[in-house]
């Protein structure tokens, strides 16, 4: 029993490890991408600019609960907001929120940097940049309810593809061989 909690306390350092080394790598392009996203967006959380949908949503707002129809945002597939608004007990304060949107973005941002092998410093920063202050992310940081959520699923799907692309076992398992 020894052996086998010693040995996952090996992986499990050795894949923080590995994570370490990867936020050291591209700690300038992070903290830059971050920089100019609350930059670009600060009138946006610091004068509280929103959409018609966040002006119509009461805070503390929390998904799936309308009494008219309940579990509406799970049925259509948006379970991380469900998760978003359990953890933060639906308040969506706009510092905080438009910051875990910028994070969020510019993580994957750097990951598909990694996936497509974009390896020059100003290259990388350039593409992450371009993704974190798009059209598409201004245009989310006006939903305030829902932004952090959006954020993290679409991280989240990027962190998938690299961990299919980047881990053998994932990639060589018996589920990838028969699709």
């Amino acid at each position: 029993m020894a052996v086998a909690a010693n040995a996952v306390e090996q992986k499990v350092s050795a894949v923080l490890g590995r994570l370490c080394a990867w936020l050291y790598q591209n700690r300038w392009t992070l903290l830059i991408s971050m920089a100019a996203a609350m930059i670009l967006y600060y009138p946006v959380y610091a004068f509280g600019l929103e959409n018609l949908d966040s002006f119509c949503t009461s805070e503390p707002y929390v998904a799936d609960l309308w009494e008219q129809i309940p579990y509406w945002e799970t049925q259509q597939g948006r379970w991380a907001l469900r998760l978003f608004d359990s953890l933060t007990d639906g308040v969506h304060a706009p510092a905080q929120t438009a910051f875990a949107t910028a994070f969020f973005f510019a993580w994957a941002g750097v990951l598909l940097c990694d996936l497509l092998q974009i390896r020059h410093f100003a290259l990388r920063t350039a593409s992450v940049l371009l993704l974190v202050c798009s059209q598409y992310v201004q245009n989310l940081q006006s939903y305030r309810y829902c932004k952090a959520a959006y954020a993290f699923s679409f991280f989240l799907a990027v962190l998938a593809v690299a961990a299919v692309v980047k881990l053998p076992k994932i990639r060589g398992g018996s589920w990838a061989q028969s699709a």
